[in-house]
């Protein structure tokens, strides 16, 4: 039922990604009929937010891919028009 499609794997915890904080989560979702993790960061940069989502497969090691999107997200540069 709908109770097995998402289950999160971490709270909602604030982060700092270099200079900017942020707020970041890992759930599981089922597409397909296969679960994925899926890690998304809320970046606030002034009066601006950003998300940044990921997919793994969930036979992958979480706390590699959680450090993988840390690295992508840490590498971020804002750039304003």
């Amino acid at each position: 039922g709908p109770a097995n499609l998402f289950q999160v794997l971490l709270p909602f915890d604030p982060v700092q990604i270099g200079t900017h904080s942020a707020w970041r989560w890992i759930y599981t979702a089922k597409a397909g009929g296969v679960n994925h993790y899926i890690y998304q960061l809320f970046v606030i940069d002034g009066a601006q937010g950003f998300v940044l989502t990921g997919a793994a497969p969930v036979d992958t090691d979480r706390r590699a891919t959680q450090a993988l999107f840390d690295s992508i997200a840490g590498s971020l540069t804002f750039v304003r028009g």
